[in-house]
């Protein structure tokens, strides 16, 4: 996608990058606002680092305390580019665009453009003359890996409902990004992260990308007249030329048009990554994630992974599991007691109603997350229950009922 951005800029001032688009529900109709600054500008300001909160391929995150508001700040640091490759930023931030990468405009433009509860909020993006760039973000007080580790540790066990409290927002925060057309394509234990009052955020998106585009479409077709029309009133063989434009080609009317696309480019961490990553062909972005925050969910549960990586070739836990889902299902997710009598090896059978008239009373039913993770967890992304799906699941919309109290 072309992201078209526009540049302008004074002296080394704040200075905005932003798309021609009417500002929408949607992240390609989005802003980027960021600030130009001198080499060494954002450090100086904010002092030296506290400690060193987590490091990638795509840059690192250290925690910075304010030094005249004592302020908490998680910062991470981007570099666009080989520095060796670029020539420093010009007084006036010209050429911001073209030395910046594709993948870096991408990362900021979505970090500045979501807000949500559940997902990390970024107070200010700032470029310095030497490409280098920073991401100031709000401070989490632990991630979902530390808090996972701590128990495999010997820790305090999380409580079924923290679980499930856990789980819900992340669906929250899933929900919000895909409807903004954005997956993240990186959701992991690391890249989840709590804060003191126990909210749940979703971090990093250095691996997210734009799954829903926006294209021009015209409305119709301009039309030339004929040149003439009879006059009113006249004979049937006498014509007039009547006066009239002839419409422009740029008189053709364009709206935009959304569409989700495809992605390509494989990235995530094994434990995490979706079978169709495998499989060398294009993928739909946003099941890629369903399948990470089912991967999740069963981490914080369970304290392991299911398996190491899903490819049947690889791991001989991913390929029994292909081979018979209803064995790892039944151990890991049994159905509540009082409706296995309705035993079906379809994940979409109705348990209710498949046991021959005996239902169970209201009282006796109780909801688990037996069926929404064999939605969750299905190989084929085509029957892959989506981000909504999952939302308005009874055991899901329970666990909101329970944490709204």
């Amino acid at each position: 996608m072309a992201l078209g951005f526009r540049f302008t800029a004074g002296p080394f001032a704040e200075s905005r990058l932003s798309t021609e688009a009417t500002p929408g529900a949607y992240a390609v109709d989005g802003k980027l606002s960021l600030s130009v600054r001198p080499t060494g500008w954002t450090l100086g300001v904010l002092g030296p680092s506290i400690r060193r909160l987590g490091a990638g391929t795509g840059g690192f995150v250290n925690l910075h305390c304010d030094p005249i508001t004592q302020q908490i700040f998680a910062v991470k640091t981007l570099q666009a580019k080989d520095r060796t490759e670029v020539m420093p930023l010009q007084p006036g931030g010209q050429g911001v665009c073209a030395q910046l990468s594709r993948r870096v405009l991408m990362e900021m433009g979505i970090a500045m453009n979501v807000q949500h509860r559940n997902v990390i909020r970024t107070l200010e993006v700032i470029v310095e003359a030497d490409l280098r760039c920073y991401l100031v973000q709000e401070a989490c007080a632990v991630d979902l890996l530390s808090l996972v580790q701590g128990l495999s540790n010997g820790g305090v066990r999380i409580s079924e409902a923290d679980v499930s409290g856990y789980f819900k927002q992340l669906v929250d925060g899933v929900q919000y990004l895909h409807g903004a057309g954005i997956a993240h394509r990186d959701l992991k234990l690391d890249n989840v992260c709590v804060t003191e009052q126990g909210v749940l955020k979703i971090v990093d998106f250095g691996c997210a990308t734009l799954f829903r585009r926006r294209i021009q479409v015209p409305t119709g077709k301009a039309v030339a007249g004929s040149g003439h029309r009879k006059h009113k009133g006249a004979a049937g063989t006498r014509a007039r030329a009547a006066p009239y434009t002839v419409p422009a080609k740029s008189a053709v009317q364009l709206h935009s048009q959304y569409v989700e696309t495809l992605s390509t480019s494989v990235c995530g961490s094994d434990p995490y990554m979706a079978p169709e990553l495998f499989s060398g062909k294009n993928y739909a972005a946003a099941m890629v994630d369903v399948w990470a925050l089912g991967i999740i969910y069963f981490a914080i549960k369970f304290v392991q992974f299911p398996w190491a990586i899903a490819r049947a070739s690889r791991d001989r836990g991913f390929q029994k599991f292909i081979q018979c889902p209803d064995v790892f299902f039944d151990k890991w997710f049994p159905a509540p007691v009082e409706c296995r009598t309705a035993k079906s090896g379809s994940p979409h059978t109705d348990l209710w109603t498949a046991g021959l008239g005996k239902l169970p009373s209201p009282q006796q039913v109780r909801l688990s997350d037996y069926a929404i993770m064999r939605r969750i967890l299905d190989v084929n992304p085509a029957t892959r229950a989506d981000i909504y799906t999952i939302a308005n699941n009874s055991w899901v919309l329970a666990i909101g009922a329970e944490t709204s109290k």
